[in-house]
This record gives C-alpha cells, sequence and structure tokens, in this order.
C-alpha cells in the first residue's frame, strides 16, 4: 500500500525464446518433464509495476552490465511515487500525461 493505494508488482525471471534447433530439442512427449515450452532462462530478472501507472505499465529488465542491485532504487521510488498518480485518477484530474 502506497498512499492508500493497492500498487502492485512482480519480479520474475526474464526468459527468451529458444534458439536450438527442432532436432536439438527433445522429442515431444506426454511426460511434461520431457517436454520443451520454447522458453529458456535467460539469467536475468524483469522488475515490473503491474497497477496501471499514466498509460504504461513501467518495467525495467536486468542485463548483463545493469545488474537487479541498480535497478532496485529506481524501482522503489517508481513504486513510491505511484500513491500521488493514482490519486489523481481517483479524483479525476488531468496532468499534462494524462492526455
Amino acid at each position: 500500500m502506497v498512499d492508500g493505494h493497492q500498487v502492485e508488482c512482480s519480479i520474475v525471471e526474464k526468459m527468451v525464446q529458444s534458439l536450438k534447433q527442432w532436432e536439438e530439442q527433445r522429442k515431444w512427449t506426454a511426460f511434461t518433464e520431457y517436454c520443451k515450452s520454447g522458453l529458456d532462462s535467460s539469467g536475468f530478472l524483469r522488475l515490473s509495476i503491474t497497477t496501471y501507472l499514466e498509460s504504461r505499465r513501467p518495467e525495467w529488465v536486468e542485463t548483463q552490465n545493469v545488474k537487479i542491485a541498480q535497478l532496485i532504487p529506481t524501482f522503489v521510488g517508481v513504486i513510491m511515487a505511484a500513491g500521488p498518480i493514482l490519486d489523481v485518477f481517483r479524483h479525476g484530474i488531468r496532468t499534462p500525461y494524462s492526455g
């Protein structure tokens, strides 16, 4: 809760489409432990605010050069700033960003 508003967030693993050739993947089977979904782990995390904020859903993705520890301060800052943004929506006040 931020300023009386529920702000939903997620921290999940960033997935990437597999580049392996079909022959390299295991053949299809009904057993889920042998199934290949087509997505592989990237080894990076994705942070997002799933609550709708001013026509966007902010998202940050960890990369080789930008580690999660560098993203967290910005992520938390946007979460804290979400309260006033959601107040604007609740009270119907238009901002230069709301169109």
